[in-house]
């Protein structure tokens, strides 16, 4: 067998033994359509009404594979189309409730890195959203695309049961 062939193995072995419970709680369901956050009153946002959080974030589920051969599960989000680009809310308000509804806090990277993988910044172009969050080996990924400066970044987070 070759090195490469086995390091692969390797490594695969070694994901899928440090995958942990939010991992399989993300793979079955969404950030926020799935906790049902609605706007109370309705909210209009450049001229369409919507009573649904993730339907003004035009909320897609995708997924992509690994180099080691790993499905990802990848929640998107268009935050240009009804929110102006700001995606501040997901960030700062949905993500951290989504994980509480989990039973998990979470703790971010203080730097932001711009190195997105190519496969993520694809799926991205493809479903037109600038927000795609995705989990891996314990981590969460949290992928923006800045159109005005036509830039990707990538900020990390860690779960940890409260």
């Amino acid at each position: 067998m070759k090195k490469r062939q086995l390091l692969i193995i390797v490594l695969g072995v070694i994901t899928t033994l440090k995958l942990s419970a939010y991992d399989f709680v993300f793979v079955n369901g969404g950030y926020i359509g799935d906790l049902g956050w609605k706007y109370t009153n309705g909210a209009v946002l450049n001229g369409k009404k919507f009573y649904s959080v993730a339907d003004s974030y035009r909320e897609q589920q995708g997924f992509f594979d690994t180099i080691i051969g790993m499905k990802v599960d990848c929640w998107l989000y268009d935050t240009y189309t009804y929110h102006n680009g700001d995606g501040s809310e997901i960030h700062n308000k949905y993500i951290p409730e989504f994980f509480k509804s989990c039973g998990h806090y979470i703790v971010w990277e203080k730097e932001t890195s711009y190195e997105v993988p190519d496969v993520v910044k694809t799926l991205m172009k493809q479903r037109n959203c600038d927000v795609a969050i995705y989990l891996m080996v314990g981590w969460g990924y949290v992928a923006n695309y800045d159109k005005s400066k036509n830039r990707y970044s990538l900020d990390m987070f860690k779960p940890y049961l409260y």
